[in-house]
């Protein structure tokens, strides 16, 4: 897709509000997600950046005849000040400490009496009570047309990607075994069927992949489990021939993409379907004649916690990153001897040397690069255009991950290049500590991320510093690399409060950033288990395998538990990547992997 310019911003506007007449509408919202209610979006649903030119991930539009706002959170604040045209659209940075703050701002820009249109394919029924709610009777919310899609005459088609199988061996858990615990949930229920909307719900339910999204290994689909069989709605040309047969085998019956509202009008009335009123979208649910009842479904949790083969191929994969890291950043610091670099070409050569690994499919997210100033931009990502030369002297923040077939991985690293500040040090050893404290824990079956939140952050408070993100989210097992229903934040929602199971792999990544100078994050994916000590308590094992930069550190704020914890850590990640490593990137390997004094 045409990346949006700062000028065509004003024509698509232009083009949008005489829609809007046409259909007697006084304001357009853009949601930001799909009918899937997904984070990453395949290129036919991305209206925000077709609209805006915004490339975060979350955010969210209101267009009425005289004004344009995105709606994003602090993540983004100096991204998406850099890519949209403010003199067209105005930049909201929402407190996501206050429920449905998207509609309260909503509300300041619509009077009463208003008509209020959401593309109903692009809206939970959750959240379109939320709306109704918030607005009241005296404004009209319409789910019709797709204005946006109006507008948007090369518009791109809908995805082909390839539909594949995840074998057993790989999944840890057949296809039979899944839909069994299903139907138990449908039957205790006292269910029919159970429609399922999310992508990487259907995915790992059909230990199926595809690539339909970029950077997500899931494919465009619904799914109606019923007590003997069920429906899959995605096109049939795509799926290649072992899949296919699993499929059959299951009694999985295959209708094409468009004929799940055909599919949902013709069921009978008195059948009871059982949804997730958070992944369902209000046109899919409009569309749905029969008894309904609002279940969250079980799916989420279930994913979340990894069976012992994903777990074993999980450590496995920690391995090959480890390797793949260890190669790139030998690159950067031999290329610094003799030329600067730049954010953008890093950021291919963390993408080359990982695809070298077996199993490797593709990035797990947009890598982040950034050098000084441009690391404090949380979400920041070079692209061939518009990124910053890396020089030997500064900090490097490097935020990446990969889709391997046997797991996911997301890791952060800051470095030092060259001399770096005091600040820097002193910012990087507190946001050390609280990674170690993190990592450290042991807790009681039943804690929460929201309970563990504070363990992350407390050395920065202690500084009158923070960081505007969560401190940790839930990854999948070749799947999103952002998935519930666990997360550690300090905002409480269903996810914060959602207690640490064993099997979650989950993110620890505090950070702090100052603007224009330098950001901090540093991010290990923790695997949280049994204690094997103390019964009823649970702790986090490290997956992440790369060396902590020393260089960035003040060791003198650290104290003996977290040297520790530190010269243990270096001395796993060296024992497991060092025999696969070669000269001379061998020995320059071993000396980052050194234990604290």
């Amino acid at each position: 897709m045409e990346r949006t310019t700062l000028t065509m911003t004003s024509e698509k506007l232009k083009s949008v509000r005489n829609l809007m007449k046409d259909h007697q509408v006084d304001a357009v919202i853009i949601t930001g997600t799909d009918p899937h209610q997904s984070e990453y979006l395949a290129p036919l649903w991305q209206d925000r950046l077709w609209l805006t030119g915004f490339t975060g991930s979350s955010g969210s539009v209101i267009i009425t005849p005289g004004e344009a706002v995105l709606v994003t959170d602090s993540r983004y604040t100096l991204q998406a000040g850099k890519e949209i045209n403010q003199e067209e659209i105005k930049l909201i940075i929402q407190d996501n400490k206050i429920a449905n703050g998207f509609i309260q701002i909503v509300k300041e820009y619509v009077s009463e009496g208003s008509t209020v249109l959401i593309d109903g394919f692009d809206l939970s029924i959750a959240q379109y009570r939320n709306y109704e709610k918030a607005l009241g009777k005296n404004i009209t919310i319409k789910t019709s047309p797709d204005i946006i899609g109006l507008a948007w005459a090369d518009r791109p088609a809908y995805p082909t990607s390839r539909v594949y199988n995840l074998p057993d061996e790989i999944a840890g858990k057949s296809i039979a075994s899944k839909l069994s615990d299903l139907r138990s949930f449908i039957q205790d229920n006292h269910l029919d069927a159970y429609l399922l909307c999310a992508l990487d719900e259907i995915a790992w339910l059909l230990n199926m992949r595809g690539a339909d999204v970029e950077f997500n290994p899931v494919f465009v689909a619904y799914l109606l489990v019923d007590k003997d069989g069920a429906q899959l709605f995605c096109n049939i040309s795509r799926i290649e021939e072992t899949s296919l047969t699993a499929l059959e085998e299951n009694g999985i019956h295959i209708q094409a993409y468009e004929n799940i509202i055909p599919h949902l009008n013709w069921l009978a009335t008195e059948q009871r379907l059982g949804l997730d009123a958070a992944t369902t979208s209000t046109s899919i649910y409009q569309a749905i004649n029969c008894r309904k009842s609002e279940l969250d479904s079980p799916i989420p949790l279930w994913k979340s916690k990894k069976n012992l083969t994903e777990i074993v191929l999980t450590r496995n994969t920690m391995v090959k990153d480890g390797i793949a890291l260890a190669k790139a950043f030998y690159w950067l610091h031999e290329t610094l001897k003799t030329r600067s670099s730049s954010e953008y070409e890093f950021a291919q050569v963390l993408t080359r040397y990982r695809s070298e690994q077996a199993g490797f499919v593709g990035e797990s997210f947009p890598p982040i690069v950034g050098f000084n100033g441009n690391g404090a931009i949380v979400h920041y990502r070079p692209t061939e255009n518009n990124h910053a030369s890396i020089l030997s002297n500064g900090v490097l923040l490097v935020d990446s991950g990969g889709q391997y077939t046997e797991g996911t991985t997301d890791i952060t690293r800051t470095i030092a290049l060259g001399a770096v500040s005091k600040e820097a040090r002193k910012a990087f050893t507190l946001v050390l500590k609280g990674v170690i404290a993190l990592s450290r824990i042991i807790f009681p079956a039943g804690i929460n991320g929201a309970q563990l939140d504070v363990l992350a952050r407390q050395f920065l408070w202690e500084n009158g510093l923070n960081y505007g993100h969560g401190t940790g989210h839930g990854v999948g097992f070749f799947l999103n690399v952002h998935e519930g229903p666990q997360s550690i934040s300090p905002v409480i929602n269903p996810r914060s409060k959602t207690p640490m199971e064993v099997g979650m792999i989950t993110s620890n990544e505090p950070g702090y950033y100052l603007p224009d100078q330098f950001g901090i994050r540093v991010e290990n994916l923790l695997l949280c288990q049994d204690h094997k000590d103390y019964e009823g308590f649970r702790h986090f094992e490290t997956l992440t395998l790369y060396p902590i930069d020393i260089p960035m550190i003040d060791e003198s704020l650290m104290d003996k538990k977290e040297k520790a914890w530190f010269n243990n850590y270096h001395h796993k990640v060296k024992s497991l990547i060092l025999p696969h490593l070669e000269e001379p990137v061998k020995t320059w390997f071993e000396l980052k992997c050194r234990p604290l004094n």
